[in-house]
């Protein structure tokens, strides 16, 4: 499904799209001020399994996760060390 994203009066429904794909463990393809990137809901294994196809890649090419904050990386990796807490 492709939604417009173009125009302002339609981010609303096309955010809610989004969402509700991310919810089902599906891809999105986001578009940024230079590329188009792709995401998924990175705490469900099946929908990172679908970009890492995506891509072209396997867990020796992980794709990068963006957190809302340092606690939300407990939950995705594990002895991550002091500096990289930091």
């Amino acid at each position: 499904m492709i939604l417009p994203c173009f125009d302002p009066a339609t981010w609303g429904p096309s955010l809610d799209a989004a969402v509700h794909a991310l919810s089902r463990g599906e891809v999105v393809v986001l578009p940024t001020d230079t590329v188009y990137g792709v995401g998924a809901d990175a705490f469900q294994p099946q929908a990172v399994a679908r970009v890492l196809a995506a891509k072209g890649r396997d867990r020796q090419m992980p794709p990068p996760v963006l957190i809302p904050s340092v606690r939300t990386v407990d939950g995705l990796a594990h002895d991550v060390s002091a500096p990289a807490r930091a």
